[in-house]
């Protein structure tokens, strides 16, 4: 997916009226890995007790990157 894909996927979910901050999240995830296909995105990992839950987690193999 490239910039333009994106802005106009979440613009159509902003203009349903129905969408909330998730809604969001799986065309930015797609984005990501657009950008770094050997990055593995995942949306809503397992919270994490020493830094809480965040909302992705970019994995490279088995080793979190960010």
């Amino acid at each position: 997916m490239d910039i333009q894909g994106y802005l106009t996927e979440i613009r159509a979910l902003h203009a349903s009226g129905q969408s909330t901050e998730h809604s969001f999240r799986p065309a930015l995830a797609r984005l990501f890995g657009s950008i770094a296909p050997d990055i593995t995105v995942i949306n809503e990992p397992k919270h994490l007790t020493e830094v809480g839950a965040p909302d992705f987690v970019f994995n490279r193999g088995a080793v979190a990157i960010g």
